[in-house]
């Protein structure tokens, strides 16, 4: 027998490899999906018992819609809240979190009007915002830029009612129009009115400003904050440089120019006889928001 015959396996030798293989790689792939399966159920487990942990996980992994399925579980299994608190609690700070997680998402306007209604429920919710519009502050300054990154992002608390408004947009309409009229009806100095009227604006539906009531109320609103606000960059001017003040003139002034010009597009939507926020006027609210700001972050 000459070395290649020495060296070639018998048949009953790969028949029996070929037995060995058979009967190995099914095993392997079923306790591979047994596996899978035991490490499913696992996570699941795991995640009834701890969703706001994996909301902060998926979170972190730009899974934001996984995420507000696990922030809704982790509120509704959040204890009660202390009516002392000094806005450092878990509970306002899971609830930033769930917000920030549906507000990148599409739709859950259920879960979004579920996490801004409980927040604004919150004794501490205006503490827990102030911590919130602190730590943009840290992040920011007077500069042109940084004042103009505050000016988008200050006032949380804010903030919260206009996303609140939004879900409420998404889920019933009609509701958000009795609540929005109301409101323009009462209101003249609450600022987070112009973050629910923007949010409301956004939705494209103007058909309630056509009967006149709520378009003039909502004329007057703009008009007395806008007073306020332009009798604050007097008051600023004549003041030493603080940031907190600059920020709050800022976010108001940049949120002015939102609501007019969505009220001017809801204007035209409706083809007012008489428009009140033309392009000059949405044009002047914007110079005073580009004037304050290149005023504000000038050098003193």
């Amino acid at each position: 027998m000459n070395e290649k015959d020495e060296k070639t396996p018998s048949a009953e030798t790969q028949e029996r490899r070929s037995g060995l293989c058979s009967y190995i790689l099914p095993l392997a792939v079923k306790t591979l999906i047994a596996c899978l399966v035991l490490f499913s159920l696992i996570f699941a487990l795991v995640g009834s018992f701890a969703p706001k942990a994996y909301m902060n996980l998926y979170h972190s992994f730009g899974n934001d819609g996984m995420a507000t399925y696990y922030a809704a579980a982790a509120v509704k299994r959040a204890g009660e809240h202390p009516t002392d608190c000094d806005g450092t609690c878990d509970l306002s700070a899971l609830l930033t979190t769930a917000m920030s997680c549906a507000e990148n998402t599409e739709g859950h306007f259920d879960r979004k009007l579920m996490f801004a209604e409980k927040y604004l429920a919150l004794p501490c919710h205006e503490k827990h915002s102030a911590i919130v519009d602190g730590k943009y502050i840290e992040g920011n300054d007077l500069s042109r830029s940084g004042l103009t990154v505050l000016s988008a992002i200050y006032g949380y608390d804010d903030y919260v009612s206009g996303v609140r408004m939004e879900a409420l947009c998404g889920s019933d309409f009609a509701a958000a129009t009795r609540e929005i009229t109301e409101k323009a009806m009462t209101e003249r100095k609450d600022t987070a009115l112009m973050n629910e009227l923007i949010a409301y604006t956004d939705f494209g539906d103007y058909s309630a400003f056509g009967s006149g009531e709520l378009l003039g109320n909502v004329r007057e609103y703009f008009s007395a904050i806008s007073e306020g606000a332009s009798a604050d960059v007097e008051a600023y001017g004549k003041g030493n440089p603080d940031i907190r003040k600059a920020a709050d003139i800022a976010s108001r002034l940049g949120r002015l120019y939102d609501l007019a010009y969505n009220m001017n597009k809801a204007e035209q939507g409706i083809n007012a006889a008489s428009p009140h926020f033309t392009s000059e006027v949405v044009r002047s609210v914007y110079n005073a928001y580009k004037g304050f700001i290149d005023t504000a972050s000038a050098p003193a």
